[in-house]
């Protein structure tokens, strides 16, 4: 993750942050077209369907936690890196 180089430094970021992007991009890319292979056919909306509901309750969710960490902390954002070094430890797993 982006967080674990920019965490105390003030590297240059581009090159990582651009990376991340066609990192996910790639990622994503690879995850939904593979939902028929791993899943029954009549139950591949029903996979899609759980898929959608799980991204969109991130994208709902995540800027809330976001929130509430920066403004419960005053420490320039580094809170935030953590929380984000720690959902790319998870991912990991």
């Amino acid at each position: 993750s982006i967080s674990f180089i920019r965490n105390g430094t003030l590297a240059d970021l581009y090159a990582p942050l651009v990376f991340q992007g066609l990192s996910y991009a790639v990622f994503a890319a690879a995850l939904w077209p593979s939902v028929p292979y791993v899943v029954k056919r009549h139950q591949t909306g029903t996979a899609y369907g759980i898929m959608t509901a799980i991204q969109n309750a991130g994208l709902a969710l995540f800027p809330v936690i976001i929130g509430y960490i920066s403004t419960h902390t005053d420490d320039n954002y580094s809170k935030v890196e953590y929380f984000f070094m720690a959902l790319a430890a998870c991912g990991l797993v």
